[in-house]
Parts: C-alpha cells; structure tokens; sequence
C-alpha cells in the first residue's frame, strides 16, 4: 500500500493547493487483480471479459458490495471519493493524474492507440502514475469508492441499499473526457459493469 499524506511537507510540495481535510491514508498502489479476488472468490472466471487467461488483469465485473466486502475481508475499506481524488492527483488544475494533457501511453482509455483493445494488466502504464505513485488512476477499470451520491438540495440520505454510489477514473473503454479525475460517474451500486473494478484504502490510525 502507498502512504498518502497530503499535510506533509513532500505533499506540500507536490500540491501547491493542497487538499485540506484529508487525513493520512493508505491506498493500494494497483487495482486489485483477478488472481487476488480469486483467494475470496475462486469461481470468479475473467476470461469472459478478457477472451484469455489474465491472472494480473484488474478484477472486472464487481458491484459497490462486492467490492467493499472484500476490502473488508482483507482488513480494508474502499476509499473515500476524497481520499481518491488525493491519491490521484490532489486538488490542483490538473486534469489527470500526470498532468493536464492526455498522453495515449500513461493510461488504458478507449482505442488502442496505448497499446490495449481491452483491459491491460495492473501497472502497464508507469508513465502515468500520480505524484504519489498510485498507478492506473485513469483508465483500465472504473474503480468502487465508498461515498454515496446524494443529489444537489437534497434535504435527506437514502438508505445504504438504494443510495447511488460512484465509480471514478474511466475504464479501457472510455474517452478521455471522463477518464479525468475529477469526473463523478453515478451509478446503482448493483450494476456490475465489465469495466468495474476497485482498489481498497486503509486509514493511518488503524493500519
């Protein structure tokens, strides 16, 4: 796991704007994979995503449940919207998580001008790590985070069984218009969308 501290002088420096509020947190470096979902989940079959075997491919196909009780398995949690929007690039004008121009060799997006017609094995794309060095923030699987939509004037919280959640990031079938990190994509926490996947967080104080 990779240690994001936004008040630390390092982070400072990253960060001009900063991103006040975000306690310290762990977050995995890499999407978590289909050879690791398996140790929760030995049926799980990616091939009918990937056409072949891809062990080191990104689990794909999750719903918000699935992913928030294996990272509660595995003694995590899924992030926070903020705490991923803070391991991907901090809250600065930058579009994506290297900078503010798309670059075809630093994230799975659609086309397969970066290489990949279909999901790519986690950590293909170096170039485009985050300041941080959280890898494939963009593109290669939409990732689950643990914060619930609730609609602009809204005076109420849904339950947690109907609440909308958030998928961020893009997957290897998005344009680059909403691989962007600050692009909120709302969705039924049910859907398990080929291109969903996740990577789970852990808090300081509990690690």
């Amino acid at each position: 796991m990779v240690l994001i501290d936004p008040d630390d002088s390092a982070a400072d420096r990253r960060f001009p704007s900063g991103f006040m509020g975000v306690p310290a947190f762990y977050i995995d470096q890499k999407e978590i994979t289909v050879r690791l979902y398996r140790k929760v989940d030995p049926e799980y079959d990616e091939i009918r995503f990937t056409g072949q075997p891809c062990p080191d491919c990104p689990v794909m196909g999750i719903n918000w449940g699935q992913a928030r009780n294996y990272c509660l398995k595995a003694g995590k949690r899924l992030p926070t919207e903020q705490e991923w929007e803070t391991a991907s690039g901090g809250k600065t004008d930058r579009d994506w998580p290297w900078g503010n121009r798309m670059r075809s060799n630093r994230a799975n997006i659609s086309g397969d001008r970066d290489g990949y017609s279909g999901p790519a094995p986690v950590g293909s794309f170096p170039n485009g790590a985050s300041p941080y060095g959280v890898l494939d923030m963009s593109g290669n699987v939409w990732e689950w985070v643990d914060t619930a939509y609730k609609p602009v004037g809204s005076a109420t919280t849904p339950s947690e069984e109907t609440t909308l959640r958030i998928v961020k990031g893009g997957g290897w079938t998005s344009p680059e218009s909403i691989s962007k990190i600050a692009f909120r994509n709302v969705v039924d926490p049910e859907l398990a969308n080929p291109t969903f996947g996740f990577r789970c967080a852990k808090s300081l104080k509990t690690f």
